[in-house]
């Protein structure tokens, strides 16, 4: 008897410390279904208007939410929701946090009515906090009550600006012509705080134009009073010289400048865009790169993966070319650097690079105005 007796002592301490040792290895939630919802809070400006003078920096007000109570000793993760119905069928995050406060600026909001609209609209989005247990945002999920904020939003990238002429390649301003006699100036940046564009060449003794939109004359910039003249009022601005130059615009002061360059000149037998963006990485992967003028090379048009790609020379490593920063700004315009051009969206592409300047665009096809 006292054996039955140790012999069951030793299998309920056996399965209590089993036991204890499967509770200590998950949480367990409360089941008494008292959860608390975060509760959003919006202090933001409504049915204002972006304009091209707007600072997207300024902070326009704030969102703020009580803690998500899920009892249990564990801190919650937050995910700022967004859509054009309060029904986010199509939700898409704006922000993940741990912190119950973001501050709005026009930057955020602008960014975020551009994933929905492709210019300048009138737009009303819906916001929610989306709480979850961790950021694999696993069940129970807690949501908070519903804001909007209605505002009129405008493009925050740099729009496409074409050379025409005899001065480089030119007249022709068709739609077919692009990147032929139809070339892209090239920018340091996208982003449209400034409006510079610059194309470092080959130019010839001869006039030029600066279409914004192919197969358009009246929305060109013309020239006149030694300044660009927008909507095609005025003449041509004239080179006056041939060789390697650098052209700038501004469009917002109208300023523009041609100025020789001095700088080492180097030149190569071909160049190709190369990447599990486009066939891979490997030897005779790349996409051969057309030469249409002096340092300048395009592809166009050119089916892309999401992925990355760099630019190579000659079939020389040694001598390539990527992205100054694998997070660098929105695409189209940027200059070169060692890290990998990260595609987010497969499609038909115009990718082209100036080998002199360093600059380079890659841009969506249906971008191309």
């Amino acid at each position: 008897m006292k054996k039955l007796n140790i012999f069951s002592i030793l299998i309920f301490s056996l399965l209590a410390f089993m036991a204890c040792t499967d509770e200590s290895d998950h949480i367990k939630l409360d089941n008494s279904g008292s959860f608390d919802k975060p509760i959003l809070e919006q202090k933001v400006l409504q049915d204002f208007v972006i304009e091209d003078n707007t600072n997207l920096s300024d902070s326009i007000g704030y969102w703020k939410w009580n803690a998500a109570n899920f009892n249990v000793q564990s801190p919650a993760a937050y995910n700022i929701q967004v859509d054009t119905t309060a029904s986010f069928n199509t939700a898409t995050s704006v922000a993940t946090t741990a912190n119950t406060y973001m501050q709005l600026t026009y930057d955020i909001l602008n960014k975020t009515a551009l994933r929905f609209v492709s210019g300048a609209e009138k737009i009303t989005l819906y916001f929610r906090v989306k709480a979850s247990l961790g950021t694999a945002e696993a069940d129970p999920i807690l949501y908070s009550d519903t804001q909007k904020i209605t505002f009129t939003c405008r493009p925050s990238i740099k729009s496409v600006l074409y050379i025409v002429g005899n001065g480089l390649v030119g007249w022709t301003i068709d739609r077919e012509k692009i990147g032929e006699d139809l070339q892209l100036f090239f920018a340091d940046n996208s982003n449209d705080a400034d409006a510079k564009y610059t194309y470092t060449g080959t130019f010839n003794n001869g006039e030029l134009k600066f279409p914004t939109e192919a197969g358009v004359w009246a929305s060109t910039y013309a020239y006149e009073g030694g300044k660009l003249s927008p909507n095609n009022v005025g003449g041509n601005f004239a080179t006056g010289a041939e060789g390697l130059y650098t052209l700038s615009v501004d469009l917002k002061t109208l300023d523009i400048t041609f100025e020789k360059y001095t700088e080492e000149v180097k030149t190569y037998t071909q160049m190709e865009a190369i990447g599990d963006a486009l066939n891979g990485w490997g030897d005779g992967e790349g996409i051969k790169m057309k030469n249409v003028a002096t340092h300048v090379w395009i592809a166009y048009p050119i089916k892309v993966k999401a992925g990355g790609f760099k630019f190579k020379a000659d079939n020389n490593w040694d001598l390539s070319w990527g992205a100054i920063s694998e997070t660098q700004p929105e695409l189209p315009f940027g200059k070169i650097g060692d890290k990998n051009i990260n595609i987010e969206d497969a499609g038909d592409y115009f990718i082209a690079f100036n080998s002199l300047s360093g600059n380079y665009i890659v841009i969506p096809v249906k971008s191309l105005k």
